[in-house]
């Protein structure tokens, strides 16, 4: 139902009893004016939906008068056609209710036409009429449209007694008389209601509303919830809210202190600052909210410029959604019609064009689902690639519903979209909500695939890889020697996936104290990749890095430097700086120093490894703690306890909430700072410290672990 029709005439009959004031001269030139400098309306969401939703209520109240009328009237005297007719406006009524609840409009804006069209068709004429008394003709004409609108959404005329009900003359309101209660009592209590209508510019017009209200009340006992209903529908009981617009320089001046705030926290420009204040401040944000809600709204700009990044790529192979992105990036690059929704609302549809492009683009394929789960497999692989784990989670989740839909559970492609979601939960951190789903992906590649077969190898090997990630290291060794056997089988001595085979059970082993056994193992799969892959790939710096580490371990740290230092450099080369690898090396370079005893010389290299992991991984996550927990060790080597304490603590913290309590590492964490504590003589601090590792590593790791063993020898001293 168009809004600047409905709302024509009960504006003019209101406006009508208030407008005998001197403020009408040059009113409407004014306000005329105004809108073609400016070339912009406020946003009037909230505006539309109250007023389309009052329509709605107001053909309600009618349904259900005529509704009472049917009820009482013996069937004899009513045509079927009014049954028939308030079955079909319910039915319409509830649906259009639910869109706008949710949003659904058709426009979310008084366009200026809309506001050009009030201000010709409906105000200017009782301007000039001294709005001594509206025009006769404006009460029938707006009933008039309303009900040809009605009978157009229910798909029929309206039968007499509808129409009757509709104009008031079944002994309550009509339409027009419940419509104009909601638009006085907006007059009331709305000042942007009156602002967009230029009411406020002519008087104040509470006092006579109040009259208008009143009247309508006194007339019709049956409006006496109408209000009630009406605001019920928009989830609101009192709109009381003001049009804040500000220019440019106005925020530059008024808002400065926020803006360079935000810019130094932010590291964003002042103009895209603006622009994003001024979208804040039009949603009415209390001054002492601003920074969080800059805050908010820069990450949510963040997101939205690399979902359109990722759409313009795909722009190339579908230059149908282009205007749609052109669209997103003039709501994000414009000062004056900057819109973070609008710009959402632009990319959503974008993204459900290309889907849909996708969809119907090849017929010969599979399927069309198989389609679209490739498109998300990709774009789960660019998210990887930018270390945006969470991301690449969702999608890979969004491209096993696809594969589900298009082959059901038991099918390879299912077993590999569990298998995905479940590597990149566990690359957070979150092994324990992986497990299921590595099992899952286990168990459709047996019974799919059977046991002999590299899909199922590898996912023997991803389960042991999670039984290891949780502490559980004796569990994962039968299941990494299955993958090697198997791989053995198949693919035979010289793969690359026999090789990590290799590596991972020496892993495994070393991981149990058990370096010794480990030390050929890792050797093998050095060799392996060495004449498989060469030189310059991760995996031959996994090796060189893992040999290493065993050297390490057994003592022979001289051996392992040049070693460790030629896994950093491949990864240098190979992954670049900012890569989680990298930071490992940087991490295992250093341990190898402190193990000579050149502990200042490590420092540094521990400190790199940090930045790096925080920058890439993040705070929360068990590789982080890691690094937190070399540094405080490295400090406390070199007699720097009280600096070391705090970076134990913040390790044992993120272990607790990423590995749980029962984990290896937590036990470690515990059994550190308690030497710290130990150390700076807090020995009653310590002691239940230590009985707490003592309790975990006895549990996971077993009385005769090397580990264990040092806890026991640690608590013993704490009690001398």
């Amino acid at each position: 139902m168009p809004i600047v029709e409905v709302v024509g005439g009960v504006l003019q009959a209101s406006l009508a009893l208030v407008g005998r004031d001197a403020f009408l001269t040059g009113w409407y030139d004014r306000c005329k004016k105004r809108i073609v400098d400016e070339k912009r309306i406020p946003g009037n969401h909230d505006i539309v939906k109250g007023i389309r939703t009052a329509q709605l209520c107001a053909v309600r109240h009618v349904a259900e008068q005529h509704k009472k009328t049917l009820s009482k009237t013996p069937a004899h005297e009513v045509g079927s056609d009014e049954h028939a007719f308030a079955q079909s406006l319910e039915g319409f009524i509830t649906k259009r209710l639910k869109a706008f609840r949710e949003h659904k409009l058709d426009t979310d804006v008084l366009t200026l036409e809309d506001l050009d069209h009030v201000l010709d068709d409906i105000l200017k004429p009782s301007v000039q009429e001294g709005f001594e008394a509206p025009r006769a003709d404006t009460r029938a004409q707006a009933i008039a449209r309303a009900l040809e609108q009605i009978e157009a959404d229910a798909g029929r005329s309206a039968p007499p007694l509808f129409k009757q009900a509709f104009n008031g003359g079944l002994g309550a309101a009509g339409w027009y008389d419940a419509f104009s209660l909601y638009i006085a009592e907006e007059l009331k209590t709305n000042d942007r209601f009156r602002s967009i209508f230029q009411a406020g510019q002519i008087v104040d017009l509470r006092g006579s509303v109040d009259q208008i209200i009143a009247e309508l009340h006194t007339a019709h006992a049956d409006l006496a919830g109408f209000i009630h209903d009406v605001r019920g529908q928009l989830g609101r009981i009192e709109t009381d809210v003001k049009a804040i617009r500000f220019t440019v320089e106005e925020i530059k001046t008024h808002y400065a202190p926020e803006l360079k705030q935000a810019q130094n926290s932010l590291h964003a420009t002042e103009a895209e600052l603006t622009s994003i204040l001024a979208h804040i401040l039009e949603r009415r944000v209390k001054r002492e909210d601003i920074p969080n809600a800059l805050d908010r709204a820069w990450q949510r700009l963040s997101e939205l410029r690399k979902d359109m990044r990722t759409l313009s790529s795909l722009a190339n192979e579908s230059p149908e959604i282009a205007p749609l992105i052109e669209q997103a990036d003039k709501a994000l690059s414009s000062v004056a019609g900057f819109s973070l929704d609008d710009a959402a609302d632009a990319l959503a549809q974008a993204r459900k064009r290309y889907l849909k492009i996708v969809d119907n683009r090849d017929a010969q394929r599979i399927s069309d689902k198989q389609d679209i789960a490739e498109i998300l497999g990709r774009e789960a692989q660019i998210a990887a690639v930018g270390f945006d784990y969470s991301s690449a989670v969702d999608f890979y989740r969004q491209q096993l519903s696809c594969f589900v839909e298009a082959h059901g559970e038991e099918h390879p492609n299912t077993a590999t979209s569990y298998n995905s979601i479940a590597f990149y939960l566990n690359a957070q951190g979150r092994a324990a909500e992986a497990e299921p789903l590595f099992r899952k992906a286990l168990e459709i590649r047996q019974r799919v695939l059977g046991e002999e077969h590299p899909h199922t190898a590898t996912s023997f090997n991803n389960v042991a890889s999670n039984q290891d990630d949780q502490g559980y290291v004796a569990e994962a060794e039968p299941l990494y020697r299955k993958a090697l056997e198997i791989r053995q089988r198949v693919l035979g001595e010289e793969h690359p996936h026999t090789a990590d085979s290799y590596n991972n059970v020496a892993y495994n082993l070393f991981n149990q104290g058990r370096a010794v056994e480990a030390g050929p193992l890792f050797r093998k799969a050095l060799e392996i990749r060495q004449r498989v892959l060469g030189e310059e790939h991760p995996d031959t710096a996994d090796s060189y890095n893992n040999v290493a580490s065993n050297l390490n371990d057994e003592g022979r740290a001289v051996e392992a430097e040049p070693l460790y230092r030629k896994a950093l450099e491949i990864r240098q080369r190979v992954l670049g700086e900012e890569h989680p690898d990298t930071a490992g090396s940087y991490n295992n370079v250093a341990y190898n120093l402190y193990s000579q005893g050149r502990a200042a010389e490590a420092e540094p290299l521990y400190r790199k490894a940090l930045e790096f992991r925080q920058r890439v991984l993040g705070e929360e996550h068990p590789k982080t703690a890691d690094i937190y927990n070399n540094v405080a060790y490295n400090l406390y080597s070199q007699g720097r306890a009280a600096e070391a304490e705090p970076l134990y603590r913040k390790a044992l913290e993120i272990r607790q909430r990423m590995l749980g309590e029962e984990h290896p590492k937590t036990a470690s964490s515990y059994n550190n700072l308690a030497a710290i504590l130990h150390t700076q003589g807090r020995a009653a601090e310590a002691e239940p410290l230590y009985r707490k590792a003592l309790e975990i590593s006895q549990r996971v790791r077993g009385e005769e672990h090397p580990g264990t063993q040092n806890i026991v020898n640690n608590l013993a001293k704490c009690k001398t």
